[in-house]
């Protein structure tokens, strides 16, 4: 694949989370329902105990993620960097107009559950993560504790396509993810989501840089923090389809805090 590196890569302030959602999220395609499928796997043990309080950090302006999760928790915060993301999940969660529709995700997950998913029960599965979602926080991935107005650790941290698509470093990526595991409580569950072997992605006529990291960038980031981990499952999958964002794998870890 030519990633054509010489494309200029974009700054934050050209961001423009409606066109991100359009790009990804419209027609979803492989890496949306690699996820999906990954959470659901990796937590569907809980279905029937829920993790007390969860974070999704980095939303980015979408909400596949939180749908995933929703029936593995009590209670549900979502953290992103820029306040235009969290705005777009702000339209949803209050059912105005122009809110983007997930019903397309939702009927996937439900589906997967076992679930009919009927008109009723997609409406009934948004409801519930209205319900759930608590807070709106901002958050900043580069601050050595990336919450900016809670001190709260959560049992249940998710993280899809945050810490390596902000930066084209892998040295801040390894700075980041350590960042990221100081918001889990002691004996919490991560789940982490990143583009594979990827230098940048791109979103309309832009392209936004990310860390290029692979299996073995996790397995140094996690080894550098056994000390805190019981155990951790790391999963690559292809999505061919996204070659034209500039990826064709994305890779998902699970991890176990002591």
């Amino acid at each position: 694949m030519d990633y054509e590196l010489k494309k200029e890569i974009s700054g934050w302030g050209s961001w423009n989370a409606r066109k991100y959602l359009e790009t990804y999220y419209g027609s979803p395609i492989g890496d949306t329902f690699e996820t999906l499928d990954f959470i659901t796997d990796e937590l569907k043990d809980y279905k029937n105990k829920p993790f007390l309080n969860g974070l999704e950090f980095g939303t980015g302006p979408t909400l596949f993620g939180a749908l995933a999760t929703c029936p593995y928790v009590q209670k549900l915060h979502l953290s992103d960097y820029l306040p235009q993301n969290l705005a777009e999940i702000q339209r949803w969660l209050s059912q105005e107009d122009d809110s983007f529709n997930w019903d397309i995700c939702t009927a996937y997950l439900l589906k997967k559950e076992g679930i009919d998913p009927t008109v009723e029960n997609i409406t009934q599965r948004s409801n519930e993560l209205r319900e759930k979602v608590g807070k709106l926080l901002i958050g900043d991935i580069t601050k050595g504790w990336p919450l900016l107005d809670d001190k709260g650790h959560y049992d249940l941290l998710v993280s899809l396509f945050c810490a390596d698509s902000i930066t084209s470093s892998k040295e801040e990526w390894h700075q980041y993810m350590k960042n990221l595991f100081n918001l889990a409580a002691p004996k919490g569950t991560i789940i982490i989501g990143a583009l594979r072997n990827c230098p940048f992605y791109r979103v309309g006529d832009l392209y936004f840089p990310c860390a290029n990291v692979n299996e073995k960038d996790f397995e140094d980031v996690i080894s550098a923090m056994s000390d805190k981990i019981e155990s951790h499952t790391i999963r690559v999958r292809q999505v061919d389809a996204c070659e034209d964002e500039g990826f064709v794998s994305v890779i998902f870890a699970r991890v176990s805090l002591k």
